[in-house]
């Protein structure tokens, strides 16, 4: 008898350790498979056509498929340079967007990558052959009227300098003329609009051609030997494209204002 019970002892001595292998391996494959499994699902930016210089957003969605609350460090990877990192917490089953800003540099294309996902980023050039700006001109001289236009078109561009042909329309002892202009230089019509010995009034919004635009008023007089000559000109803070010029003097007064531009980077 004594030889069955401990017989029966052992048995339940091994049962009961299989009970606390069973309990115990299951206990630690439920504690190994509660864990935060973050997937990047989507990314985004705006605006959809970029220009060199501009601020662009970047909009990545990130979703925890995990089963657990967690964090996630995002990095947004440029051509393999890290450009910047931001962190978010999530519950499971949960999904929010993490939202970069960078400023876009030179021409080309770019691969933006966070996770093990990608997007392509087209960034065009702010310069470019065949772009144009054309000014409205009105006014009056010597009691002749003025009514016409100037259109600015750049002909040629290099990696230092872009070449400009002015052309008026309709605008008397006017005639063409080609300048060249150092690349981030801008563009200027056919009046003086150094605003170096003028005042500057203070910012102001104007309705344009191409849109509301913010811009820096400035104001000058000279006296000259037929009498006091004023100027209003209306610089875009942003990029300091000469917007609206008004002129007058003794026997004239002249209005130059934009009119049209297919740089599409001008009209934001």
């Amino acid at each position: 008898m004594r030889d069955l019970s401990l017989f029966m002892d052992k048995k339940i001595i091994v049962a009961v350790l299989g009970i606390v292998c069973i309990v115990a391996i299951s206990v630690l494959a439920f504690t190994t498979s509660r864990k935060a499994e973050f997937v990047v699902s989507a990314i985004e930016y705006t605006p959809d056509k970029v220009f060199e210089g501009e601020n662009v957003t970047i909009t990545v969605s990130i979703k925890n498929v995990g089963n657990i609350r967690g964090t996630y460090e995002a990095v947004l990877m440029l051509d393999n340079v890290k450009m910047s990192t931001k962190k978010i917490s999530l519950d499971p089953g949960k999904e929010e967007n993490i939202i970069f800003s960078i400023i876009a540099g030179k021409k080309g294309n770019y691969t933006v990558k966070v996770g093990e996902k990608t997007i392509l980023l087209t960034i065009h050039p702010r310069i470019f052959q065949g772009a144009f700006l054309e000014y409205k001109i009105e006014g009056v001289a010597l009691f002749l009227p003025i009514s016409g236009s100037l259109r600015l078109e750049i002909v040629e561009v290099t990696d230092q300098n872009y070449t400009v042909l002015m052309t008026p329309i309709g605008i008397p002892f006017a005639k063409p003329q080609t300048i060249i202009y150092k690349i981030g230089e801008v563009a200027a019509p056919l009046v003086n609009v150094s605003t170096s010995d003028m005042q500057n009034v203070g910012e102001e919004f104007i309705q344009t051609s191409i849109g509301m635009r913010k811009v820096l008023h400035y104001y000058s007089e000279n006296i000259t030997e037929t009498g006091m000559a004023k100027t209003h000109s209306y610089i875009d803070k942003d990029t300091g494209l000469p917007l609206l010029i008004q002129t007058e003097g003794p026997g004239y007064w002249l209005k130059v204002e934009i009119s049209d531009t297919n740089m599409e980077w001008l009209k934001r």
